[in-house]
């Protein structure tokens, strides 16, 4: 299934829980979905969400901009590749789905081998979360028990990943491993250590709003959790390599909506793109 030059703009007007599967739209159990050059806009809740069972999508140049929720939201499926596209100001409507925590430009929510690359994510409520939690998805074609799937193997790579409300980065690992819920009497079983899950940070840039950190290491209301401002001390607290940096970009006119790099301004990344207009279909 392919969308291409397609605009999904207001949708949920009657607002139905935005926690169950309102917003923009969601797909279930599919293989190579593709969203190419789309505009997804102004939805309340999620923008485009994925959830259950979803295969070897693909999310490539599109603008995805102001919805409630989060803009990519990427739930308990497999092998999402999200590339060139531009995601500003999502999730800052005080709201999320599923409770109100982790979301953000994109959220992988107990997913795996995802590739996210090339992005621009500016002004979202997070940038990028990694949403873990104990769960199970059935498979395209299977017949047995749903398998248990969490965060493993993601590539996060040359995005510049700037002005987030909250964090540019957020491991919100609601696990055992960040020491007992407040819920809880005791701690769980140990759970996976996130080092041993084969996460990669590699060439983003990085830039947090005045007193924010660039990273949330594990749920806040974990006690073991912590925030990072420097990738440096990020990948040294977590034992996950990171060669991000911090840098102050440099845009046309953000305030305006125009997030090319400054005319005569440095490259602040290899394969950060200089956003323009994104070619749209007459109409649109």
């Amino acid at each position: 299934c392919r969308m291409e030059l397609c605009g999904i703009y207001r949708n949920n007007a009657k607002g139905y829980s935005t926690g169950w599967e309102a917003g923009g739209l969601k797909v279930t159990m599919s293989r190579r979905f593709v969203f190419d050059r789309c505009r997804v806009m102004d939805n309340r809740g999620c923008g485009i969400w994925f959830d259950i069972g979803n295969e070897d999508t693909e999310v490539a140049s599109c603008y995805i901009a102001d919805n409630d929720e989060a803009g990519i939201f990427y739930e308990i499926s497999y092998g999402l590749h999200a590339h060139d596209n531009l995601i500003v100001n999502n999730a800052n409507a005080g709201v999320s789905a599923g409770g109100g925590w982790a979301t953000g430009g994109i959220t992988l929510s107990s997913s795996e081998s995802c590739v996210v690359e090339n992005n621009t994510l500016a002004g979202n409520r997070d940038g990028i979360d990694f949403r873990e939690q104990d769960r199970t998805t059935p498979r395209i074609g299977g017949s047995g028990p749903e398998v248990r799937i969490f965060n493993k193997g993601h590539i996060f790579r040359r995005n510049l990943t700037v002005f987030s409300q909250q964090f540019n980065v957020g491991l919100f690992f609601d696990t055992s491993f960040f020491g007992k819920h407040p819920n809880q009497a005791v701690a769980g079983p140990a759970s996976e250590d996130p080092r041993t899950l084969s996460l990669k940070f590699e060439g983003n840039v990085f830039e947090a709003l005045p007193g924010r950190p660039n990273y949330q290491y594990g749920a806040p209301w974990r006690p073991l959790s912590k925030a990072f401002d420097a990738p440096s001390a990020f990948a040294t607290a977590s034992g996950i390599a990171d060669t991000s940096t911090e840098g102050a970009p440099q845009f046309v006119n953000a305030a305006a909506g125009d997030w090319r790099i400054a005319p005569g301004a440095a490259r602040i990344a290899a394969g950060v793109r200089d956003f323009s207009t994104i070619p749209l279909a007459a109409g649109l």
